[in-house]
């Protein structure tokens, strides 16, 4: 990759993480000894329009869920993997698992939304706002599931966006410019309660809570290339996942048994974003769209049913 192909690629990414984004493949395979069910959703520039697609872990099964002429992004599952969330244009849309039944929960022609999350019970979304013409301040909000009781949880002049609730619906993580530069911070799900979680000069960004709570998947640009972090919830044991100095990966999201993270890698050059998945450790990294030429970015993971056996002693 050129310097120039480089430099509008981390254009790109940070465009796609503020909204809700020739390499070779990594060796390896994803752990045959497990078996995870549920889907993957994602965004995608596939059928020339960004659409939102769901897909089977391993990568078949590809359906277009959103059918839409407007921009469609940034999907994230209910907790009974009935419904996906999404932004539309600017707005929170909520749609049925198969495509059906769309609804602009926000419609809101004066604000921009994106980066929505649904609360483990199902009964909240978080997501987050900004304002026409404010460049440099958006808030995390909550609404309930139907888009009423609209509140502003961080009320900063910041970047407070990417919003992400605990697996216990306690605490929210998102990431935030309130310090200067971009960092993790963690909250109550009422907005009391915040600290600052990462500590970096580098951007720190899209928080992802591991299925027991105990971690926190994270995107950072501190090597200096865009790679995949987790830690502990108090902000101890930051851990590079992904070493890969000439590719960039954003965007992680566990299964649901907390043995794998999808996140979202470029590829061949400024044009290609691609979906990966890999173990929690960071082995195993592996293509699963495989599709030069388009954007496939913000991918999440259902709840779905897991089955899995260990893989070793």
């Amino acid at each position: 990759m050129t310097r120039r192909s480089r430099f509008i690629t981390t254009l790109l990414l940070t465009a796609v993480l503020l909204v809700g984004a020739a390499h070779a493949v990594v060796a390896g395979r994803v752990d045959a000894g497990a078996r995870v069910s549920g889907k993957i959703v994602f965004a995608t520039t596939r059928d020339g329009n960004v659409e939102i697609y769901a897909m089977n872990p391993d990568g078949t099964a590809l359906t277009n869920l959103s059918n839409s002429p407007g921009a469609d992004s940034a999907p994230a599952w209910s907790h009974n993997g009935r419904k996906v969330v999404f932004s539309r244009s600017g707005d929170i849309y909520v749609m049925n698992a198969d495509g059906s039944g769309q609804v602009n929960l926000t419609n809101d022609p004066d604000t921009f939304e994106g980066g929505a999350a649904w609360s483990p019970d199902g009964r909240k979304i978080a997501f987050h706002r900004r304002s026409p013409g404010v460049a440099t301040s958006s808030d995390v909000w909550v609404m309930d599931a139907d888009g009423n009781n609209q509140l502003n949880l961080t009320e900063n002049s910041v970047f407070d966006v990417n919003p992400a609730w605990s697996p216990d619906g306690g605490r929210l993580a998102f990431d935030s410019t309130r310090a200067g530069n971009r960092d993790i911070y963690l909250m109550n799900a009422d907005g009391t309660g915040e600290i600052r979680l990462t500590d970096d000069p580098a951007l720190d960004a899209t928080p992802a809570w591991s299925p027991d709570g105990m971690k926190i998947a994270f995107t950072s640009r501190r090597d200096p290339s865009f790679e995949i972090y987790v830690m502990k919830v108090d902000g101890a044991e930051q851990t590079r996942l992904t070493k890969n100095a000439t590719a960039l990966d954003a965007a992680p999201a566990w299964s649901p048994d907390g043995r794998k993270i999808v996140y979202q890698r470029t590829r061949d050059d400024v044009f290609d974003l691609e979906i990966f998945i890999m173990n929690a450790d960071g082995s195993g990294q592996t293509n699963i769209t495989n599709n030069p030429g388009s954007f496939d970015f913000l991918p999440a993971w259902t709840v779905g049913t897991v089955r899995s056996r260990p893989s070793g002693p």
